[in-house]
């Protein structure tokens, strides 16, 4: 169902989609236009993002415009195309089907970005359980037409003890659905400092994960969002 409707930087409108537990929102680009060919209109592309707090840009100052999907909307889709972000704060990955479904409602995805497990990992879901989710999460987002861009955790802090076994299913459930891989695990993202916030990036670490996506996302050939000029 729509929520609450309030305009934001650069002319983006935002929609707010509340269901269950999750909080969603629905964007479009803030690009000013790209010329199109006359007699020609581009059909609009639709973003779903996946994942938990850091997807919502916990800790940042303004995560609306900073957080690595809006970056990823306004960077490398045209105006007009949408973007939903349905993470859950400190959602596991078995809560993300949900909102997945109930966002198929409002909107088909053309891409489906996913980024989550870390709660997972601090909780202990047995691996087989939590493959299994992401399995169905990857298939219900490929029955719906959609390319699938997935992204590995990114690497432990001294504090925060990560289990390598999570980003082992991570790859090997992109690897079986053919999707493309992120592989935040070995890129350098920079962090908010202090140990109760350790795994969350920081402005530049959302601008490093934004520029990861946008790769694998242009990469993904024919049929998905088109890379803004």
């Amino acid at each position: 169902m729509i929520g609450h409707r309030f305009a934001a930087r650069h002319k983006v409108g935002v929609v707010l989609v509340v269901g269950m537990s999750m909080l969603a929102g629905a964007c479009t680009g803030g690009r000013d236009p790209a010329p199109e060919p006359a007699g020609t209109a581009a059909t609009p592309k639709t973003l779903f993002v996946i994942g938990s707090s850091p997807t919502l840009g916990r800790g940042l100052e303004h995560p609306t415009r900073d957080s690595w999907p809006q970056l990823v909307l306004d960077q490398a889709f045209r105006p007009g195309d949408v973007l939903y972000n349905l993470a859950i704060p400190g959602g596991y990955t078995s809560e993300a089907r949900a909102g997945f479904d109930e966002a198929l409602g409002a909107a088909t995805p053309d891409v489906v970005a996913i980024w989550i497990g870390g709660r997972d990992d601090l909780e202990d879901t047995p691996i087989e359980q939590f493959r299994a989710d992401l399995e169905a999460l990857v298939t219900a987002a490929g029955a719906e037409g959609a390319d699938v861009v997935m992204a590995t955790l990114l690497d432990g802090h001294p504090s925060d003890d990560r289990d390598p076994a999570y980003n082992e299913a991570i790859r090997s459930v992109a690897a079986a659905a053919d999707a493309s891989l992120v592989d935040l695990a070995v890129v350098d993202v920079a962090r908010i400092p202090g140990d109760d916030e350790a795994f969350l990036p920081n402005e530049a670490g959302h601008r490093t994960i934004a520029n990861e996506f946008i790769a694998a996302i242009g990469a993904t050939g024919p049929g998905t969002a088109e890379i803004a000029p």
